[in-house]
């Protein structure tokens, strides 16, 4: 293991408290961008996938 790694930005948010309030607004975030470019989103997955949060 890399000795100059430190915790993620989950980790992070976990030890403030505000990990959902996060998550929640970065969903509502990414929905609503995504509706004002005309896309449409069915579903977001509640994990992170591959960095980011992806519409399935």
């Amino acid at each position: 293991m890399n000795q100059y790694t430190g915790s993620d930005c989950d980790d992070f948010l976990r030890e403030e408290g505000i990990l959902e309030e996060v998550t929640a607004a970065t969903i509502t975030a990414l929905c609503s961008s995504t509706q004002l470019a005309g896309g449409s989103v069915r579903a977001v997955s509640p994990k992170p996938v591959g960095g980011g949060f992806v519409a399935i």
